[in-house]
């Protein structure tokens, strides 16, 4: 097993304590490279052990042990070990209805101009309480009574420590066009080269028009998506071989490899944190 800051770590696993909120959490040791991506929920990610380089929006921070990240919904972002050793985090994705997301500007990221806290920060406090409890629960065999109010109540507390606001992001409405091409998991691998064919460029001008505007690759674009469609087929019951199939992957094995680029854990690991 690896050790990180003299401490023996396990395998990453995740869990969810109440799926009225929309919450998944995360615990574990990590050595590879998450893989640029975005998500449609807020994240939450406090160091624990060891450090790891983390790029919002195209900056790149060093994050080490107490200091936590917070990236918006929509937020292009990727993670890659410093040490050799990697590193151990706590994370949590958080659904955000409307309101608090600013959603209306659909496709849009949201996020915050300083996106990292430090150990003594109110918000990094109430992240690792809030997630030490989620963790305590997580083993209960039946909930407590009151339990769901007071996770809520504290939710709603962490959340009231900051705002999420849009980052504008208006442009080229073919490269929108395109992506929303892209991010369509049922639709066939249409070659990046006939899709610039179609729009009357060429392929290289198409992948770098893509990047400037979203931060991106077409092709990590279309993985992710693919990726993020798999953890909600996945919520609702369908097997690791179906989600596969019908989320466009050539087979299993290549979901599994770009899922846990995404999500930090296997697509089978996921499914257990529903019972599945």
């Amino acid at each position: 097993m690896p050790i990180v800051n003299g401490k023996t770590q396990t395998r990453p696993h995740c869990w969810i304590v109440s799926d009225q909120n929309g919450m998944m959490f995360y615990n574990g040791h990590y050595s590879h490279e998450f893989m640029e991506h975005a998500h449609d929920d807020l994240t939450f990610v406090l160091v624990t052990g060891g450090a790891v380089s983390i790029v919002i929006d195209g900056c790149e921070q060093t994050v080490g042990p107490g200091e936590l990240a917070v990236i918006g919904p929509q937020q292009i972002h990727a993670a890659r070990p410093i040490w050799n050793e990697g590193w151990c985090m706590r994370s949590l994705q958080i659904l955000l209805d409307s309101s608090e997301s600013n959603s209306g500007m659909v496709g849009q990221p949201v996020g915050l101009e300083e996106p990292i806290y430090g150990p003594s920060d109110p918000l990094t406090q109430w992240f690792l309480n809030f997630h030490l409890e989620a963790e305590a629960r997580s083993f209960e065999p039946v909930a407590e009574q009151g339990m769901y109010s007071h996770m809520q109540n504290m939710l709603e507390e962490g959340l009231s420590m900051f705002r999420v606001e849009p980052c504008g992001n208006a442009g080229d409405e073919v490269i929108s066009e395109i992506r929303m091409l892209l991010s369509d998991p049922d639709s066939d691998n249409f070659p990046i080269q006939d899709m610039a064919n179609q729009f009357e460029m060429s392929e290289f001008t198409l992948i770098k028009k893509f990047r400037n505007r979203f931060g991106i690759s077409p092709h990590r674009w279309r993985l992710q998506c693919r990726a993020n469609e798999v953890s909600r087929r996945l919520r609702t019951g369908y097997s690791l071989a179906d989600a596969a199939t019908s989320c466009g992957f050539s087979d299993q094995a290549h979901m599994s490899r770009t899922f846990k680029r995404v999500f930090g854990v296997t697509p089978g690991t996921f499914s257990e944190a529903f019972g599945l």
